[in-house]
């Protein structure tokens, strides 16, 4: 029985074969980042809110104890007196609820206004904020009652309007040059609507610091 050939292969040969090139490692995206660290920085406000919550539970309980406590022993002196110093102690425990409760308001207001100004920043990424803040209110107005979609030319160029008015818009999307960036215009046939980040940031920012100086000043 004859023994098989062996084929070696020819080293000279094998060496001019290249190598197939190894694909480039994915790009990294900087705004990936400073979403990280603000999604971080928004969880490490909760937190806080939290904190603060809690701290006021148990100063408000703390104090109905206390005054429990006092009117219990100043009803044991004087009979006569049980009934007005009650009513005092009770009053000034309510009076303290009432305080923690509107520091706590408006700890919260302040602590949603900082969150809400560090997302929406002057770093902020605007054209993707107003392509959901777009996308979610088509899905509620419904396609066929919009007649065009004007953005901010700031935000979008030809192309990236384009693109947008592309990808499911249903409606003609006209870059306005009146338009700040942030900002976002929907022409219904009954009327237009503003959905544009930056106005409703307007609006909410303008109700945060109404309920801030209303805290402040109670």
């Amino acid at each position: 029985m004859s023994a098989r050939p062996v084929i070696k292969a020819d080293a000279a040969m094998l060496a001019a074969q290249p190598f197939a090139a190894a694909p480039p490692p994915p790009r990294h995206d900087p705004r990936d980042d400073e979403l990280a660290s603000l999604r971080k920085e928004v969880a490490a406000l909760q937190e806080a809110l939290k904190a603060a919550a809690q701290a006021q539970q148990s100063a408000v309980a703390k104090a109905r104890e206390e005054a429990r406590i006092e009117g219990l022993r100043a009803a044991e002196k004087d009979d006569k007196a049980r009934s007005a110093t009650l009513r005092a102690t009770g009053d000034k425990a309510l009076q303290l609820w009432r305080e923690k409760l509107a520091e706590l308001d408006g700890l919260a207001a302040a602590l949603a206004r900082e969150a809400l100004e560090k997302l929406l920043g002057p770093a902020a990424m605007e054209a993707e904020l107003v392509q959901r803040a777009l996308t979610r209110h088509l899905a509620m107005l419904g396609r066929e009652a919009v007649l065009a979609i004007h953005v901010s030319a700031d935000d979008f160029d030809e192309d990236e309007a384009r693109r947008l008015e592309e990808a499911g818009a249903n409606a003609p999307i006209r870059r306005d040059s009146a338009l700040s960036a942030g900002e976002c215009r929907i022409d219904l046939k009954l009327g237009h609507v503003d959905i544009g980040p930056r106005t409703q940031w307007s609006l909410l920012r303008a109700e945060l610091d109404a309920l801030v100086g209303d805290t402040a000043g109670a």
